[in-house]
């Protein structure tokens, strides 16, 4: 190991899938796997006592809690950048890597050496996500959400509570703000993700056109 390595921990809730991610990300000279997880539960705790650089994160944690433990990394290490596995490359995908704080996100079908260079594009202080994009979208979620919809329209809170997100406030940050608890900002955080994440389905944002043009493709 050297100076340079970068320590990467793997939460997925498909084992063979964690199998293979560990294998694919040990086999690289700058990139070391402090750890890995199937669960939230498990997760957590690890990822505190192991000190990673970059989390590779489910986006669909068998329990659902990929978007939770987004945020609790987002909270507890601000400085530890989480990239989202996301099964499609849609703009829900988009809208759940910004609603769980990730630096961005990659389809688990993406190949090895895409997915090795996103690791290394966060670990070097990069977002994987094009900022313009993810305002549109964010845009259009804020519009939509002001008339009648499929879920009903947002109210004041949570307009507010979208706004303090898209920023990349942390649970703390924003309960602070709005006088509450992290607890109970997590489930407005939750509960809107719910309510938005069928509006950002659709093909606003082209494939291959959502991340940073800085970054490698």
């Amino acid at each position: 190991m050297n100076a340079t390595t970068t320590r990467v921990f793997i939460v997925d809730g498909h084992e063979l899938v964690r199998r293979g991610l560990v294998d694919l990300v040990a086999a690289e000279p700058d990139l070391d796997v402090v750890g890995s997880a199937g669960s939230a539960e498990a997760a957590l705790p690890l990822i505190a006592a192991s000190s990673p650089d970059v989390v590779l994160l489910d986006a669909r944690l068998t329990e659902g809690a990929g978007l939770g433990v987004g945020r609790r990394i987002r909270s507890d290490h601000p400085d530890v950048p989480c990239v989202l596995l996301a099964s499609f490359d849609d703009d829900e995908a988009l809208f759940t890597a910004v609603m769980a704080g990730a630096a961005g996100y990659l389809v688990k079908q993406v190949g090895g050496s895409s997915l090795l260079d996103g690791v290394r594009t966060v670990a070097g202080g990069r977002p994987l996500l094009d900022g313009a994009v993810v305002e549109r979208l964010l845009d259009r979620l804020r519009r939509s959400g002001q008339g009648d919809h499929r879920g009903g329209s947002l109210d004041d809170h949570e307009q507010q509570v979208l706004e303090l997100v898209s920023r990349g406030s942390t649970d703390r940050q924003i309960a602070e703000k709005l006088d509450t608890s992290p607890a109970e900002v997590q489930v407005w955080v939750t509960s809107l993700h719910a309510k938005l994440a069928l509006r950002s389905r659709g093909p606003s944002v082209p494939p291959g056109h959502r991340m940073s043009p800085a970054d490698p493709a």
